[in-house]
């Protein structure tokens, strides 16, 4: 990692913003989130390049599991509106 690639990853990334998600998400993602933060805050924070490689591949991994998780919320609230839509109007009395 070069010097430049270094200093725009150290100014231009905020590590505390990843813990901030970790409420949302599943144990296995989150697990994967708190992994990554701490290799965050070694090479974005710290400026310590040795686990850089790993930071980047569990992105990509992470980037992965999210997209997945995404595309199954997507079918179920395809199935939820598909029930919504036929509630029928109730008046209340």
């Amino acid at each position: 990692m070069t010097e430049d690639e270094l200093e725009r990853l150290m100014d231009g990334y905020e590590t505390a913003d990843l813990l901030d998600l970790s409420n949302y998400y599943p144990l296995r993602l989150n697990d994967m989130l708190f992994d990554l933060h701490g290799y965050a805050m070694q090479v974005c924070n710290e400026g310590i390049t040795t686990n850089a490689e790993k930071m980047f591949d569990l992105a990509d991994d992470l980037e992965l599991e999210l997209s997945e998780e995404i595309e199954n919320l997507q079918r179920l609230l395809k199935q939820v509106e598909k029930l919504t839509e036929l509630r029928p109007d109730y008046e209340t009395e």
